[in-house]
């Protein structure tokens, strides 16, 4: 089951969808589901043949199945903290994992042993290798010309051994690598499968592995900087700032996916000016959130109109 913070269960909801499908006589298969703040995607295989075409004319039957409302967005901005820029596009991002099964043995014999660590330790090796290949000189995207490195391979989590005087018997590393916009996630992930295979191969005696991408299976995007919602949000900024906003390229991903790509809502990131994102002293300007929210007040208001009260 799929349940989100506030008790919507996805899971009843992919059946519900699939089973509204079934009812048109249409094929389908809820394969993945990726969840945000206000948007939820489904994505859905459908039987080889069947026209897409088709489901543009039951969308309001498939919305009443999930009990969604109908409401139209005419754009959307998140309020990263990415230094009072307007955000040009992002990255993909898509999480991994792959454990090792070595041979457990006391360290005294540890020769007798499969030590799985070590051999992930190799693997990652081998990863970062790959890091190398998709960046550049090697590899580019426009939205990052400017960028000397804007694929990161990130080794998150390692977890491995039962004690410092036993070889372990398994390892486990979860990791995140990012793909520029425009490539296929799935098509990475293959890439990525194939090079951990190939770096257990040349150990002396490989590990039982087992692979799996567990998490984010995010695209990258490129944003429309000259849409309606983004030249206005630009011109605001300049009027409260004197100047015109930097265009940023993210190196990780945003909810903008969920918008942009699925649901073709013009989208960006717009917020203050933060510092060591991530880490645990993050932290954010006050005086960059008063200027980013006087922004914001004066765009709601061009942008929706005011009414007397």
């Amino acid at each position: 089951m799929c349940t989100s913070k506030e008790g919507t269960d996805y899971g009843e909801q992919a059946l519900a969808l699939e089973q509204s499908l079934q009812q048109y006589r249409i094929e389908g298969e809820v394969v993945g589901i990726d969840s945000g703040p206000v948007i939820t995607l489904f994505e859905v295989r459908l039987a080889p043949g069947t026209k897409v075409s088709r489901l543009n004319t039951i969308s309001s039957d498939l919305a009443r199945s999930l009990k969604a409302h109908n409401i139209r967005i005419d754009a959307m901005l998140d309020p990263e903290p990415f230094g009072e820029s307007i955000m040009s596009g992002q990255v993909g991002t898509v999480w991994g994992q792959f454990s090792l099964t070595g041979r457990p043995a006391h360290a005294m014999e540890a020769q007798k042993g499969l030590n799985p660590i070590e051999a992930a330790m190799h693997v990652w090796r081998r990863l970062k290798e790959v890091e190398v290949r998709w960046n550049p000189p090697h590899a580019s995207h426009p939205l990052f010309a400017d960028h000397p490195h804007p694929l990161n391979f990130n080794l998150g989590k390692i977890h491995g051994g039962e004690w410092a005087s036993s070889v372990p018997t398994t390892c486990r590393v979860d990791y995140r690598f990012g793909i520029f916009p425009g490539r296929d996630p799935a098509e990475a992930k293959r890439e990525i499968e194939a090079a951990i295979r190939a770096a257990v191969a040349e150990l002396p005696e490989p590990p039982r592995c087992d692979i799996a991408f567990e998490g984010f299976h995010a695209p990258g995007c490129v944003v429309d900087l000259a849409a309606e919602p983004m030249q206005l949000l630009s011109k605001i900024h300049a009027e409260v700032n004197g100047a015109p906003p930097l265009a940023y390229a993210a190196t990780g991903t945003t909810d903008v996916r969920l918008f942009q790509l699925g649901a073709g809502i013009p989208s960006t990131c717009y917020g203050p000016k933060a510092q060591r994102i991530h880490a645990l002293d993050e932290c954010v300007e006050i005086a960059s959130m008063q200027r980013v929210a006087e922004v914001y007040a004066l765009y709601i208001a061009r942008w929706c109109g005011l009414e007397p009260v």
